[in-house]
């Protein structure tokens, strides 16, 4: 796919996002997420895309196209058990009386994140090129991440829902940071999910990036100093 190819997808691909809802992918956060990946490439930020937990690939669509148009395509990687949640900890469990998700929770097979990336039952509109480039990583952040993350990171969207999943992945992503990568994270302030908020004060305490909150519900991010 050339980069104009993936620019005019990209047009597209919003179109259809915006007409297409899913209950689960928000466009507003989609179109934060683009802002951002774009910012990365722009100031010319080195380092590989990562997904961490990428549901049926309806934003990984968006981080691939948008890579490729403006990039030229640097490696991006998906990380996802493709199980749905993993068993949830005590710092899930939300305070407000709201219910708890439940393990095995959002669970979607590879097969469909496959089919959003490369189309393969042509559901999908004819002038969506197949995306490119794109590794997906199966299996549980805390068997992954360590051996299969990329030596450098240049944006990174979070969105594994969860305390422990996070940390983890957090202390596995930080030291491969280029300095001035972004890190995206989902579900920020959520209040049935409040071990996203825990797991990333505690992580960086004792360092100097801070999270800056974006203007919409539930997202937040850092740069890396």
């Amino acid at each position: 796919m050339t980069p104009q190819q993936a620019e005019r997808a990209l047009v597209d691909y919003f179109l259809w996002l915006d007409r297409n809802p899913d209950g689960v992918t928000d466009s507003l956060k989609v179109t934060n997420c683009f802002h951002l990946l774009r910012s990365v490439i722009a100031d010319d930020v080195p380092g590989d895309v990562v997904e961490l937990g990428c549901y049926q690939g309806r934003t990984s669509v968006m981080l691939s196209l948008t890579n490729t148009a403006l990039s030229g395509g640097r490696g991006m990687s998906l990380y996802d058990s493709f199980e749905g949640l993993p068993a949830l900890s005590s710092e899930d469990e939300p305070t407000n009386g709201q219910g708890m998700y439940q393990e095995g929770q959002l669970a979607a097979p590879m097969a469909a994140v496959q089919s959003m990336l490369y189309n393969y039952t042509g559901q999908y509109p004819a002038i969506w090129p197949k995306c490119s480039g794109v590794t997906l990583h199966p299996g549980w952040v805390e068997d992954t991440l360590h051996r299969q993350l990329p030596a450098r990171i240049s944006f990174a969207y979070v969105d594994l829902d969860l305390y422990g999943p996070i940390k983890h992945a957090l202390a596995a992503m930080y030291e491969r940071l280029s300095t001035g990568a972004i890190v995206l994270l989902d579900d920020w302030d959520y209040v049935r999910l409040p071990g996203v908020m825990q797991a990333v004060g505690e992580f960086l305490a004792d360092k100097p990036e801070s999270v800056q909150r974006l203007p919409c519900p539930y997202q937040a991010y850092f740069v890396k100093l």
